[in-house]
């Protein structure tokens, strides 16, 4: 019977019998691979995956021909072969998946890189030879490699999707990680990479390491090629092949060294020497990490050495083998930690001391899967296996164990039943326990009881399981109490021997404490006087912190009151500077109807502007061809002149070899003359010789004649050629004025356009200046508002700052206060201890404690006196700028109140002048009531006539007027279809000009009317005027008649011209269109001057602001250069006492030293001599009491 651990046992054992459906319940989780009350790694290896691994393995057995001469064996396979074939094509297998390449090659496996044909899913199948697994047992250990993948969860190790079986091999389908391994990064870098990259790759490996080990399992082959990268970057461990699971003691019990033998650890190797037994726990794999760390900075393993048993040698004697080579400059952290990896067992660091490593300071383990890594892989394609390199082949030849037709059951396969498994049966086991069962009330009401009973039978199985836990504990508890017995006795005999020598250590280490005694009173002594110049620093500190608080205090309370004076005279000035805008307004229609005139203006002046500029043109044109011609003739005559002067010069360089030759000739004939005429009564065939000398000179004196003409000649070549060369420059000269002036009327043209765009935009901007004027003051109004209140809050902020400060500072006296008191206690105690003989070491170890606590307290109230002086400079700074604030806000408000001063101005001189106005309108007003007191008696009779005039007159007005808005609309679509055809067709700026006499006709008509208008509102007292006025409305309908003819007259002779001129609109479309884009080109240019314009006034305004700022910076700056003298002044008064001080202080020190050296010299020579003597005493003592104890014994025998 098959007996699971799912907590089912004997029907003895289980006490009551379990009804049928919790037991079948209980099978069904089983199958699902969810036993109750059990953890994931104790589950049972029969789930459904390892039941159909049974049942393929006993069908395979059965297939044996010896077999199935067995009736019920061939009947049963007969029976289910079609289901089990089924079964096996439903079964993941080697078809669903196509093989790209080989990524790795191993002594019992090969990785391929495959890609499942279906859904194009790429992963790493890992294929394992039966034979080779079953010929090596002690080696390989695929059930741990399956159980690891399948069961973890860290992000450390690849997930495992599948793994099956067939004949000859086993599969593991895991992630795929396309980065490589590291040991194909250390290659790609040169087989060393830097420490950054070192500390990141080493955290992720504790992590992964540490993973293992959590799930009771031990490495043993941690190497780079099984350290890969996954597509991010970060690293994945692989090859679980190797594995052991450990222990209840977490150790490993193992007769073979297993991995590979760079890597292995000491205490792995130790069953080579012995009995073949080995037993380590997971110290091995942080070994292993330490190679790894080596080999990534220096290059090469720190053991390996030719063989393997020279590198197990070097290995077992590490101490003298490790060593750091000098040419790679190293971090004293990194030695450090290969230093404590590669040592003895019990002296290796675990995963808790790796986390607290230097080395690891700047590795946040809890964010490390998040943080950038230093190599991400660069990817072509889902199955790209680029950063692996090409693997070596391993020649795997084993004798084949397996038969080929056994005679009756082999049970080979028998090993793998339970290997398979299937992720995606993961997500189906958590569905619920009872899904196939159908749930009336009844069967919810019998759950429900089933439940409570399985849970008092498991609770009296668990009790069971303790009792007999503790059973056994106790057990083993009595033979390990006698084993300690008998080890007690042995020890004892030890001990008494060890005592005698402990003894004598324990006077050696009384006499060092007498004397650390004494170094420890110096030091208190030293650490109370630190203590007070540390309270006298704080207490300064204090002080000058309080009284800088209170002048900032009241300078920003000063501050804060201008301010406020300043925003109430803002507000006033407002309220005048929005008046005055309202006459701004006035002023800007006046400018807008100026704008339209000079508009006007600047179309004649373009025109103009045009017609010169083609004049230019033709000109200058004029004047290029001639410049041309002139320069092709001078350019023919200059190179004339210079082949004449090539020649020229040639012949002149022959002159004057000549004349030196000549020269050279004369000179040797004077020389002979003069010696001739010496000798002439000597000698007379001398004479002949003086007659030829001088012939020869005539002879050379005609050549030097001919040769200076020939000179002569040259030079006036050269003056001619001068002054032609002058002359061509002076017409070069004249070309360049030419143009020059050319392009000064260009210029010129230009500039006239620009002033006439610039008369045009003054006016429009005037009123963009105001607005802009008014919404700055607003702004700066309500900036200056904000600024305020942002300043009081700060002002707020910062004595709740003081107020802490002040509060901590309070606590740290508190503090200072206890551990002064502290310390004269401890002075005290010492003393006492001192004189009294029964001073333990125990007191001298807590003691030194208190003595390094109170130390740590210092230093830490010295860390806080240096980040309270730090928070002073800060506020000090802080307080700096809120003054540099203070004082610019000043100056925009001294700038706002000139403007503000300057609109009431202005507005104060426009009031004056409307009081003018309204002088002379009130004198205007008494004359006219004057003369309406006269006209009231006649108004009164009229007022009927004139209210029957005044509705004919507004009848005839409106229909007036709208007769005037139609023909105004008539005029503006009339002018919108003739405006393209002004420059083509001379009959249409004729009825042009036709129709602007018309409008123009008609707006004398408009004027008449409202001037009419105006008479019969003035005109109430005459009814002669009532009479004229009718006779002028009949005349002006009749005129509007007479218009309306002339009207429909030119309407007819405009439709015959539009058949006309349907053939001339195509063109001017055209030209529309270009003249649509120059507009648009030339309103951007508008567009941008106008901005740069803005831009300007709004710079030149931030530098006169800056300016002001610069005068209000330099004064303040001034000021605290003051200050800061003052201050140095007395610091450097301050510290030169100090100095002097601490010097004298130094001297004294000294001195107390020596004396206290030569006394503690003395001392120590003394205790050493008392102590022995003591020892001595002690151990007579002893025997004395030995030899009693023997003579009691004798006696009593």
């Amino acid at each position: 019977m098959l007996k699971f651990k799912c907590g089912a046992r004997n029907p003895v054992e289980a006490g009551p019998m379990e009804p049928i459906t919790s037991r079948i319940s209980r099978l069904n989780l089983l199958f699902q691979g969810k036993p109750l009350f059990l953890t994931q790694q104790q589950m049972s290896p029969l789930s459904r995956e390892g039941i159909l691994d049974s049942l393929f393995v006993l069908f395979e057995e059965c297939k044996n021909p010896a077999l199935m001469r067995i009736k019920h064996v061939g009947n049963f396979v007969k029976k289910y072969a079609e289901t089990i074939a089924e079964l096996r094509e439903l079964q993941p297998s080697v078809k669903d998946f196509e093989v790209k390449t080989v990524v790795g090659c191993g002594h019992f496996a090969d990785v391929k890189v495959v890609r499942e044909k279906v859904t194009g899913d790429v992963y790493a199948m890992k294929v394992m030879s039966k034979e080779s697994l079953l010929a090596q047992e002690h080696v390989s250990f695929f059930e741990e490699e399956r159980s690891i993948l399948s069961q973890s969860t860290s992000p450390w190790i690849p997930q495992l999707q599948y793994a099956f079986q067939d004949r000859k091999n086993l599969y593991l389908v895991m992630e795929y990680q396309p980065g490589g391994d590291l040991l194909s990064l250390l290659n790609r870098y040169e087989d060393q990479l830097d420490e950054s990259m070192v500390q990141f790759y080493l955290a992720e490996l504790v992590l992964a390491i540490h993973s293992v080990h959590q799930m009771g399992y031990v490495h043993r082959d941690i190497k780079p090629e099984n350290v890969l990268i996954d597509r991010t970057g970060h690293i994945k461990l692989v090859d679980f092949g190797s594995a052991a699971k450990m222990t209840v003691n977490k150790m490993v019990n193992a007769k073979l060294p297993v991995g590979t033998p760079d890597y292995m650890a000491p205490e792995m190797l130790t069953g080579l020497n012995g009995d073949g037994k080995a037993s380590y726990g997971p110290e091995c794999d942080w070994w292993s990490l330490g190679v790894i760390a080596y080999e990534m900075i220096y290059g090469r393993s720190p053991f390996t050495e030719g063989t393997s048993a020279k590198t197990f040698n070097n290995i077992m004697n590490f101490q003298r083998f490790l060593k750091f080579p000098e040419d790679v400059k190293v971090s004293s952290e990194f030695l450090d930690l290969i230093q404590s990896l590669l040592c003895g067992q019990k002296e290796r660091l675990g995963y808790e001391g790796l986390c607290c490593h230097p080395f690891f300071s700047k590795i946040d383990w809890n964010d490390i899967r998040n943080s950038p890594p230093p190599f991400v892989p660069s990817l072509k394609s889902d199955d790209d296996t680029s950063n692996f390199d090409e693997p070596e082949k391993n020649s795997r030849v084993l004798s084949s164990t397996r038969q080929l037709n056994p005679a009756g059951f082999s049970g080979e396969d028998l090993p793998f039943v339970g290997f398979s498994f299937i992720k995606a049966l993961g997500i189906l086991r958590s569905e619920s326990v009872f899904s196939s069962v159908d749930s009336p009330a009844k069967v919810s009401s019998m759950e429900k009881k089933l439940l409570l009973k399985s849970k008092e039978l498991q609770d009296a199985q668990d009790k069971c399981h303790k009792m007999e836990q503790e059973m056994t504990r106790l057990h083993r508890r009595v033979s390990e109490v006698e084993a300690v017995l008998s080890q007690k006795e042995v020890e004892l005999k030890a001990s008494e021997t060890q005592r005698s020598l402990l003894e004598q250590d324990l006077a050696t280490y009384i006499t060092e404490c007498s004397s650390l005694k004494r170094s420890l009173e110096q030091a208190r002594m030293e650490v109370s006087q630190e203590d007070d110049k540390a309270l006298q620093l704080l207490h300064d500190i204090r002080e000058q912190s309080r009284k800088l608080q209170e002048i900032k205090e009241q300078e920003y309370q000063a501050q804060v009151e201008e301010m406020r004076l300043m925003m109430n005279q803002l507000e006033e000035d407002l309220i005048s500077a929005r008046r005055r805008s309202d006459l701004y307004e006035s002023e800007l229609r006046e400018s807008r109807l100026a704008a339209e005139e000079f508009k006007r203006k600047a179309t004649e002046c373009h025109n103009k502007l045009q017609k010169v500029k083609d004049q230019g043109k033709n000109e200058a044109g004029e004047l290029y061809t001639k410049l041309e011609k002139i320069n092709t003739e001078q350019q023919a005559k200059i190179q004339e002149l210079q082949e004449k002067l090539t020649k020229a010069v040639k012949a002149s360089s022959e002159a004057t070899e000549l004349l030196q030759n000549i020269r050279q000739a004369k000179e040797r004939a004077e020389k002979e003359l003069e010696k001739l005429q010496n000798r002439e009564d000597s000698n007379e065939s001398m004479k002949k010789k003086l007659l030829e000398a001088e012939e020869r000179r005539h002879s050379l004196e005609n050549q030097v004649k001919r040769l200076e003409t020939v000179e002569r000649r040259e030079n006036r070549l050269k003056e001619d050629i001068q002054t032609k060369s002058q002359q061509i420059q002076q017409m070069a000269e004249k070309i360049l004025e030419l143009e020059e002036k050319h392009r000064e009327a260009q210029i010129a043209a230009q500039h006239l356009e620009l002033q006439l765009k610039q008369k045009e935009q003054f006016y429009e901007e005037k009123l963009k200046v105001l607005e802009n004027q008014m919404k700055k003051d607003l702004a700066d109004k309500e900036a200056l508002e904000n600024m305020l209140r942002r300043h009081e809050e700060e002002a707020h902020e910062k004595c709740k700052v003081l107020a802490e400060q002040k509060a901590m500072i309070n606590a740290m006296d508190s503090k200072i206060r206890s551990l002064e008191q502290r310390i004269v206690e401890l002075s005290e105690a010492n003393k006492l201890a001192a004189n009294s003989s029964l001073f333990t070491q125990r007191n001298m170890k807590a003691q030194e404690e208190m003595i390094s606590e109170l130390r740590q307290q210092k230093f830490y109230l010295e860390t806080q006196a240096g980040k309270l002086e730090a928070q002073n400079r800060k506020l000090e700074e802080q307080l700096e700028k809120m003054s540099h604030q203070d004082h610019t806000d000043k100056n925009r408000l001294l700038e706002l109140e000139t403007r503000l001063r300057e609109v009431s101005l202005e507005h104060e001189e426009q009031k004056l002048e409307l009081k003018r106005q309204l002088t002379e309108l009130q004198l205007t007003l008494q004359e006219r009531e004057s003369q309406i007191t006269g006209l009231q008696a006649a108004r009164t009779a009229l007022e009927n006539q004139l209210r029957e005039a005044k509705t004919e007159l507004e009848e005839t007005t409106a229909e007036a007027e709208e007769e005037i808005q139609a023909l105004t609309a008539h005029r503006d679509e009339i002018q919108r279809k003739f405006e393209a055809l002004r420059n083509s067709c001379t009959v249409i700026t004729d009825l042009e000009e036709q129709l602007n006499q018309l409008s123009e006709d008609n707006a004398e008509l408009n004027n008449q009317n409202f001037f009419l208008s105006k008479q019969l509102d003035e005109a109430s007292g005459a009814n002669d005027e009532v009479v004229q006025l009718r006779s002028e409305v009949d005349h002006l309908r009749r005129e509007i008649t007479e218009r309306e003819m002339q009207l429909t007259s030119q309407k007819q002779t405009m439709e015959a011209l539009k058949t006309t001129c349907t053939m001339l609109e195509e063109q001017v479309m055209d030209l529309e269109a270009l003249n649509d884009e120059l507009l648009e080109k030339e309103r951007q240019w508008e567009a941008w001057r106008s901005v740069l314009g803005d831009e300007k006034s709004q710079f030149e305004c931030r530098v006169r602001e800056l300016q002001r700022m610069l005068d209000t910076e330099k004064q303040s700056r001034v000021r605290a250069d003051q200050r800061i003298t003052e201050s140095r002044q007395v610091v450097e008064l301050a510290v030169k006492e100090h100095k002097a001080e601490i010097l004298a202080l130094q001297q004294a020190l000294k001195e107390q030293k020596l004396k206290a050296e030569s006394l503690s010299d003395k001392l120590n020579d003394l205790e050493k001599k008392h102590a022995m003597l003591e020892m001595n005493a002690r151990s007579l003592q002893q025997k004395l009491e030995t030899e009693r104890e023997l003579k009691q014994r004798l006696l009593e025998e």
